[in-house]
């Protein structure tokens, strides 16, 4: 891998960490990535989005003056990290003025196959077996709250695939969706990340209280999207089911983060009832 990372970008890194399906990289006091590229039309439209708004993470040009470079057999695009980016910073990005809203069907679809999946391999994962149905029961309430917006047309607007704190800034991460999508995700990686009890949940929905459809933000927020990948690796990528626990231990916690996040949104915005 130094090899190859000194004939395409002429330095030598100080480490190399392989995570995932990433290369991360440090040399001196700045951090890159490599990816292999899997969708090369995806990969040029978030080139152009990178060059376009310079807050995402840059595209390092090889000596060859292209992004794209050949290890083992396969194309790669090595990106530098940036620093200082908010999470939300891009959601207000309008990317489409006429998008389709399909978060529904998608969900639907998703809750037929884990319903399916789960029957084959009841019994085998103790920790699945204890807390599926809970969050089956959250994908249904998300469903519920849709009911009015099946087939929505809106803005689509640059938005995030996942919120990671190492990947926020990437273009990887982008995709484009309704902007109650990174609301929605924030609000849920800020409370399993252990993040929420030092932010102002009141001060948080009153300064956007005029920006989103709040049932769109709360169908999000309790779409349990976390759970169910993690569900995937662990079914069909045999990861450790450990990985499920804080998912086990925290219900609690969370139905009551949950209530707090309506609470909070009432005060603005009518929203239909419902209840764990």
């Amino acid at each position: 891998m130094d090899d190859f990372i000194f004939s395409y970008y002429s330095f030598l890194p100080d480490s190399i960490t392989h995570r995932d399906q990433y290369y991360i990289i440090k040399k001196d006091n700045s951090i890159y990535y490599l990816s292999e590229v899997i969708d090369d039309s995806k990969i040029r439209m978030q080139y152009h989005l990178s060059l376009k708004y310079p807050f995402y993470d840059s595209f390092i040009l090889n000596c060859y003056s292209s992004i794209y470079s050949f290890y083992q057999n396969s194309r790669y695009v090595l990106f530098k990290k940036k620093k200082g980016f908010s999470f939300l910073q891009s959601s207000f990005l309008l990317f489409f003025s006429s998008y389709s809203l399909l978060w529904y069907y998608h969900w639907i679809s998703r809750s037929d196959f884990l319903e399916d999946t789960y029957q084959k391999i009841k019994g085998i994962y103790s920790l699945i077996d204890d807390s599926f149905d809970y969050y089956l029961g959250l994908l249904e309430m998300a469903i519920f709250h849709l009911q009015d917006y099946k087939d929505a047309v809106g803005n689509g607007y640059i938005q995030h695939q996942k919120c990671n704190s190492f990947f926020n800034n990437s273009p990887l991460n982008i995709v484009i969706d309704f902007k109650e999508r990174d609301f929605s995700e924030y609000l849920k990686f800020i409370f399993w990340n252990d993040l929420y009890q030092d932010i102002d949940i009141s001060s948080l929905i009153y300064e956007n209280r005029n920006q989103y459809n709040y049932s769109l933000v709360l169908a999000r927020f309790l779409y349990p999207n976390y759970y169910f990948d993690i569900f995937d690796e662990v079914v069909f990528f045999h990861k450790n089911q450990n990985s499920l626990k804080k998912y086990l231990t925290r219900i609690l916690e969370f139905q009551k983060y949950y209530e707090t996040i309506v609470v909070e949104i009432e005060k603005y915005y009518p929203i239909k009832k419902i209840s764990f």
